[in-house]
């Protein structure tokens, strides 16, 4: 718990619901695949593995097999520490986050230094898709119509990747998304009364198929 939930009336949302309003669903991203999939962990220890080889075969040679296997291993305690504060930062991420889906809306809660919570009624969610990846993890961006656009920058992570133009909110890092798909697909179809299709992305779908066409979800009236 966080330490938001003790200056919350009700945890993750701005206020008291309205009435006939209830909560369906509430939860946080998981600091695990927010480690991997937005601070891209992996990433990150390829690179000093690279790194280290690098070093390695510098001395491989010129040296003794120990001294050039020590030397390769001297960025270990840098990509030990790289890996502690990524770590740290997935962690604050979802321990100061909340979404919440309701039976008229999705919120979301979030902010490591500066808290601030938005709202995306049902009326406004043009398009909402899930993106699936082989561990059962991913994301459920939204679509938002209207005038009214979000900042990129203000919303990340918790944002669509590239969409610079019009921001799209996102439920990242969901650790068993397709549960939670399923909610907010059966919350939306009641309100609009009127069936709603999610369209899985994987992440390998998304990286080849993304360049020829343009990006999938369900279709909702306004």
């Amino acid at each position: 718990m966080s330490d938001f939930d003790d200056l919350e009336t009700v945890r993750g949302l701005p206020g008291e619901l309205p009435e006939g309003e209830e909560i369906l669903w509430q939860g946080a991203p998981d600091w695990r695949v927010i480690m991997r999939r937005v601070f891209r962990s992996r990433l990150v220890v390829g690179w000093f593995g690279f790194l280290a080889v690098i070093l390695f075969l510098t001395k491989y040679g010129a040296a003794p097999m120990p001294e050039a296997v020590a030397f390769g291993a001297a960025v270990l305690p840098a990509l030990v520490l790289a890996l502690l504060v990524l770590a740290l930062l997935s962690w604050a991420t979802a321990a100061t986050t909340a979404y919440t889906i309701t039976n008229r809306r999705v919120t979301m809660r979030f902010g490591i230094a500066l808290s601030m919570t938005i709202n995306v009624p049902f009326a406004l969610i043009g398009r909402a898709a899930l993106r699936k990846n082989a561990d059962g993890s991913g994301d459920i961006p939204l679509n938002v119509l209207g005038d009214d656009t979000f900042s990129y920058i203000m919303l990340w992570p918790h944002v669509r990747p590239r969409s610079f133009k019009r921001a799209e909110p996102m439920l990242r890092g969901l650790k068993d998304v397709s549960a939670v798909a399923g909610i907010l697909a059966e919350a939306m179809a009641e309100y609009h009364d009127q069936p709603v299709e999610y369209v899985a992305e994987s992440a390998v779908e998304k990286k080849t198929e993304d360049r020829r066409r343009a990006p999938r979800g369900a279709a909702m009236p306004a």
